[in-house]
């Protein structure tokens, strides 16, 4: 859930040599007179658990807090 909704999300990522991640997803709110948030993650493995800061109004200024990103076992969801 992203922005309190199932939303799409875009990005890219990159392994540096320590083997930590860094990344950044765009979620792209469904909702009418939503914004489109973008979310700068640093994770410590391919997992991409980590915590990352959030720019709610994509004005490119991270405005809206700390938040983390938890692995999920796809195997354990269950889709309609």
């Amino acid at each position: 859930m992203v922005l309190g909704e199932a939303v799409p999300l875009y990005g890219t990522a990159y392994t540096r040599a320590d083997e930590t991640v860094t990344f950044g997803v765009t979620a792209v709110a469904l909702s009418l007179g939503a914004n489109v948030a973008t979310y700068s993650f640093y994770a410590s493995d391919l997992t991409l658990a980590g915590t990352g800061e959030v720019d709610s109004d994509d004005d490119g200024v991270a405005d809206a807090g700390t938040v983390t990103w938890t692995a999920v076992d796809c195997e354990t969801l269950t889709f309609p």
